[in-house]
C-alpha cells in the first residue's frame, strides 16, 4: 500500500510491502527531477505510515508506557548516479547509513542486532526515518531501497 510522504516534486513512492506485529519492509523508489537535493526528507514515520502499531508496553522498573524502539535489520539498494544516506529523525538528525552510488547490495545487520533509533529517551524518539542526498539533482538519477524494520 502507497503511503503518503511531503510534497516534493521529485517522485518517491513509498510502499509497504509486508507488515506484522515485529517485523515490516518498506520499499521506496526515488526519481529525481533535477530540482535539487534532499536533505533530512522524512519519508516515513511509523506513528502514520504502519497500520500495525507496536503493542502498548510498560516500563517494568517505571511503571510508564515504554517508548517504542524500532531498528534497521536490513537493506537492499539500488542507485544510478547518487548516494542516499538514511538516518533516524532526532533533534539532530542522525544519519546512520549510507547507500553507495552505482551499487546494488544487500546489508543485512541482523549479526548484532540491526542499526537501532539511539535518540537519546529525554528526546522522545519518533522512529520517522529521513534520508539526505548526493548528486540526486540530475534529471533521470533513479534508485530504490528496501528496508526490513524490526518493531519492539
Amino acid at each position: 500500500m502507497p503511503i503518503n510522504t511531503p510534497s516534493t516534486s521529485n517522485t518517491i513512492n513509498v510502499t509497504l510491502l509486508n507488515e506484522g506485529t515485529k517485523y515490516s519492509t518498506m520499499h521506496v523508489y526515488m526519481e529525481s527531477d533535477g530540482t535539487g537535493e534532499l536533505v533530512d526528507y522524512p519519508f516515513f514515520d511509523p506513528k502514520t505510515d504502519f497500520q500495525i502499531p507496536i503493542p502498548q508496553q510498560i516500563d517494568e522498573s517505571t511503571g510508564q508506557l515504554r517508548v517504542p524502539e524500532y531498528t534497521i535489520r536490513k537493506v537492499w539498494h539500488s542507485a544510478a548516479w547518487f548516494d542516499v544516506i538514511l538516518g533516524w529523525d532526532s533533534v539532530t538528525p542522525s544519519r546512520v547509513i549510507v547507500l553507495a552510488r552505482d551499487t546494488d547490495f544487500e546489508q543485512d545487520f541482523t549479526s548484532f542486532g540491526g542499526i537501532k533509533d539511539r535518540t537519546p529517551m529525554q528526546n522522545l524518539p519518533t522512529g520517522r526515518l529521513t534520508m539526505t542526498t548526493r548528486d540526486f539533482a540530475a534529471t533521470g538519477a533513479a534508485g530504490y531501497f528496501v528496508l526490513e524494520i524490526r518493531k519492539d
